[in-house]
C-alpha cells in the first residue's frame, strides 16, 4: 500500500509493503521504505546521525526470498523510527526494489521468475561501438581539437586545484563565518505618570549628563500654585518677624525695669541694716523688686503668644504644601539617570502617554560588544585563544575582537541550565576594544572564527622557533 502523508519534498515515494532488514544479527520488520531508504522501528542498536552500518534487505516472496546486501546511512530519528538512506545502492538492486514495488501493487509477487530475472540481469552502463577508420585530414583535425580541448581542460583543472587549495587554506585558518549583532547598554526612559508631554529637550544622538532634564510634562498649573504658596509664606514670615520684634522690645523694657528694681532693693537692704530706713520702706521696695522679677521671668519663658503660635503652624503647613508642589514638578521633569547619549525617541511633544510608557531610549557609556550564535557542532572547532575577525559592512572597516564568554547567561544570568543545554546553538559574547566610530547598536557585522588546528600549528612553530 502507498502511504498517504503531507506534501513533503521527497525524492521517492515511500510504501508500506512488508520487507525485513537484518542489522548486526537482528531482523526488523520495516515500517515504510522506498528505493532510496528504509525506516526501521524500535532499533536496538545505538546509531548516531550520519553513522554507516552494513545490513541486508530481505524481500519476502511466495516460497522464497531475495537478500540484498546494502550499506545504510542514518539520516534522522523521529520517535521510535530510525530513518536510513541507502549508500551507493547498485543499479541492479535498485531495479529489483522498483520491480518488487510494481509487482506488489499489481498483486504479482508470485511471479518469482521475473523478479529473479531482474536480479540476475547484467548491468550495461555504456554501449560497445566498433572502431572507425579515419582519413589523414580527419586525424589532423581530431588532434587539433584534442589539443584545444586539452588546454581548456588543463586551465579548468588548474582553476579547480587553486580553488581547492584556497578552500583548504581558508578552512585551516578559519572554521566558518557567522553574522553577529552589535550590542550596547540601552535603557528605556519611561513616563513617571499619565499626562501630556509638554516639551522634549533632546534629539537622537544628543550627549547628556546625569541629572539633565530630558523631557517634562505640563507644569503651568503647578507653577501658579507654587507662586501662590510662596507669596502666602512670605506674608506670614513678615508677620512673625514683626511680632518677634515687638516681643523683644517689650522684654527689653521689662528687663531694664527688673534690673533697676534689683539695684534699689540691694540699696534698701543695706540702708535697712544700718537702721537708716524703716521696715515699711524696705518691704515696699522688696515687693516692687519681686513683682518686676516675676513679670520679667514670666515674659521671657513664654515669648510666643497664642496668635503667634497659630501663625507658625500655618507657616509650617504652607511650607509642606510648597514642598509637595515642588516634588510634583520634579516628577514631571524626567532627568537623565546617567551620562550617555540618546539612542531613540519613541514619543513626541504634545503626545499623551500613560505611566510606564517608554518615551525615549538612552545608551550608556559602557563599551559595546558583539553577540553571535554558533551551532554546537562548530563550537568545538573554534580556537578561544585566537582573536576573531570582524567586518562592518557599513563603515567598510575590519577589526578584531576577543571571545569573552559563551552561553545565554552571558546576557541573562537568570537563564536556567536546562534551557542552556537544550539549545542547538551557543551564544558567544565577543569583546571589542576598537569599534569603528559611528557604529550603531543593533547593526549587523560579519565574524570569522579561527580554527584550533591553525592555533596548534602557530603555537607549535613559535615553540620550535624559540
Amino acid at each position: 500500500m502507498i502511504l498517504k502523508e503531507a506534501n513533503f519534498k521527497r525524492r521517492a515515494q515511500r510504501v508500506a509493503f512488508p520487507i525485513m532488514v537484518e542489522v548486526r544479527g537482528r531482523t526488523y520488520t520495516v515500517k515504510d521504505w522506498s528505493v532510496l531508504g528504509v525506516g526501521i522501528p524500535d532499533l536496538a542498536e545505538n546509531i548516531e546521525i550520519g553513522e554507516e552500518i552494513e545490513a541486508t534487505v530481505i524481500l519476502p516472496l511466495h516460497g522464497a526470498s531475495i537478500q540484498l546486501p546494502v550499506v545504510l546511512i542514518c539520516r534522522r530519528k523521529q520517535g521510535n523510527i530510525t530513518g536510513f538512506e541507502f549508500k551507493d545502492l547498485p543499479e541492479r538492486n535498485r531495479r529489483v526494489l522498483r520491480q518488487y514495488i510494481d509487482f506488489a501493487i499489481e498483486g504479482r509477487l508470485d511471479d518469482i521468475e521475473t523478479i529473479f530475472a531482474a536480479h540476475n540481469a547484467p548491468t550495461i552502463k555504456t554501449p560497445i561501438g566498433d572502431a572507425l577508420a579515419l582519413a589523414e585530414s580527419e586525424q589532423t583535425e581530431m588532434v587539433r581539437r584534442f589539443k584545444r580541448h586539452m588546454w581548456g581542460w588543463l586551465a579548468l583543472g588548474a582553476t579547480l586545484i587553486l580553488s581547492a587549495a584556497g578552500i583548504i587554506i581558508y578552512n585551516t585558518i578559519f572554521v566558518f563565518e557567522e553574522i553577529g549583532v552589535v550590542v550596547a547598554d540601552l535603557h528605556p526612559i519611561k513616563a513617571s505618570h499619565t499626562g501630556t508631554i509638554e516639551k522634549i529637550y533632546v534629539t537622537p544622538g544628543s550627549i547628556v549628563k546625569k541629572g539633565e532634564v530630558l523631557f517634562e510634562f505640563f507644569v503651568a498649573d503647578l507653577l501658579i500654585e507654587k507662586e501662590r504658596l510662596q507669596r502666602q509664606i512670605a506674608l506670614i514670615e513678615d508677620s512673625v518677624r514683626q511680632e518677634a520684634s515687638q516681643d523683644s522690645s517689650y522684654l527689653k523694657v521689662l528687663k531694664e525695669k527688673f534690673e533697676k528694681q534689683k539695684r534699689e532693693y540691694e540699696n534698701a537692704k543695706r540702708l535697712y541694716e544700718k537702721k537708716i530706713i524703716s521696715l515699711k520702706d524696705y518691704m515696699f521696695i522688696e515687693n516692687s523688686y519681686v513683682r518686676a522679677k516675676l513679670e520679667y521671668l514670666e515674659k521671657s519663658r513664654s515669648k510666643i503668644k497664642a496668635a503667634d503660635l497659630s501663625l507658625l503652624l500655618k507657616l509650617e503647613e504652607l511650607k509642606k504644601e510648597l514642598k509637595a508642589v515642588k516634588d510634583d514638578m520634579e516628577k514631571r521633569r524626567i532627568r537623565a539617570p546617567f551620562d550617555g547619549k540618546i539612542y531613540a525617541l519613541n514619543k513626541s511633544a504634545g503626545e499623551f502617554v500613560f505611566t510606564g510608557n517608554t518615551v525615549l531610549v538612552m545608551q550608556s557609556n559602557a563599551p559595546m560588544y558583539v553577540l553571535v550564535k554558533v551551532p554546537n557542532w562548530e563550537l568545538a572547532k573554534i580556537s578561544f585563544q585566537e582573536p576573531v575577525k570582524i567586518y562592518d559592512p557599513v563603515s567598510g572597516r575590519t577589526f578584531e575582537g576577543d571571545i569573552e564568554n559563551v552561553g545565554l547567561s552571558t546576557v541573562n544570568p537568570e537563564v536556567p541550565l536546562s534551557q542552556e543545554v537544550s539549545l542547538k546553538g551557543s551564544l558567544i559574547k565577543v569583546k571589542v576594544s576598537d569599534l569603528p566610530l559611528g557604529l550603531m547598536p543593533n547593526s549587523r557585522v560579519r565574524i570569522w572564527f579561527r580554527n584550533k588546528i591553525f592555533s596548534k600549528i602557530k603555537y607549535g612553530l613559535a615553540e620550535v622557533w624559540s
